[in-house]
């Protein structure tokens, strides 16, 4: 990076101005010309100029150079030549500019503060460092349900496929808009699973063929059918407060009118604890239980 200033440029005090056209004709006609001339109005901007290069010196061409205010808005921005040249002229004074560039394949370069003065022809030269990261690509995504409304906090993974092996590489979730996005992604074959609870997991597959590639995907959740059911869950134990293991529990579904409807059974772990799931809502259940002496 570097910056200079050149205080021997000269200026146009007015617009370069056309008169209207009058004809000669006779032997010695005289005739007059006036013209009014208008005042420059960027008399007293200045000027801001330089290189984008590499490294190695090399110019940058289609470089793009950006102009910031001291606040980081954007002002202006213009791109390089073949000899790596920007421009910006005329550009109003001020005390306070930043000015990037950056290139395909290249980092975007540290701001530098300047200010410019009126009528200064300023000349920042800029360098470009290599991204190393450059050829990597990223996998942008958005989760919906059926219906297509966006599904935030899913559960995002991300597995490569060598050989006929998944490793997973990578993990995030949904945010508020239903989108999630993994970076810095080589170029090879994966897959992505989605979940989200009461929701069925999705598997999709994606091929990254080519360098610096965004793939985009949709993904669509069904609801699980199983998703409203409840679960009723316990503990069985003796007269003592002894977990009893192997106990045999059966659920029964309380109808209206008070009359009891075996639905399901299971049995004890060794804590004596007992587990229903995929259990129907909105109803009353009992359980009853017992052991078979061994």
């Amino acid at each position: 990076m570097s910056l200079q200033q050149n205080p021997n440029v000269l200026y146009d005090l007015y617009v370069l101005g056309q008169s209207e056209s009058k004809k000669l004709t006779g032997i010695g006609e005289e005739i007059r010309i006036d013209l009014s001339l208008q005042e420059n109005p960027n008399v007293e901007a200045g000027a801001v100029y330089g290189t984008v290069t590499d490294e190695n010196a090399n110019p940058i061409e289609g470089a793009l150079v950006k102009i910031f205010d001291e606040n980081y808005n954007p002002i202006a921005h213009a791109y390089t030549d073949a000899q790596g040249s920007y421009v910006f002229s005329p550009f109003p004074p001020a005390m306070q500019y930043h000015i990037s560039a950056i290139a395909n394949g290249y980092l975007l370069c540290d701001l530098i503060p300047f200010s410019l003065q009126t009528k200064q022809q300023l000349e920042i030269n800029m360098t470009l460092k290599v991204d190393p990261k450059a050829t990597l690509s990223i996998i942008a995504g958005d989760v919906y349900d059926m219906e297509g409304n966006i599904l935030s906090n899913c559960s995002i993974k991300l597995f490569k496929l060598v050989n006929g092996n998944e490793e997973i590489i990578a993990t995030t979730t949904t945010n508020e808009f239903g989108q999630f996005i993994f970076g810095e992604v080589p170029q090879g074959q994966y897959k992505i699973i989605t979940s989200k609870l009461g929701y069925v997991n999705d598997s999709t597959s994606i091929l990254i063929d080519k360098p610096n590639m965004v793939a985009r995907t949709i993904i669509k959740l069904n609801v699980n059918p199983n998703a409203f059911a409840g679960t009723i869950s316990g503990v069985i134990k003796d007269n003592n407060n002894t977990p009893v293991a192997n106990a045999i529990v059966t659920l029964y579904k309380v109808e209206e009118n008070g009359r009891l409807t075996p639905i399901k059974f299971t049995r004890t772990n060794t804590n004596g604890m007992y587990l229903f799931t995929g259990v129907v809502p909105g109803m009353n259940y009992k359980i009853k239980a017992n052991k078979i002496a061994e």
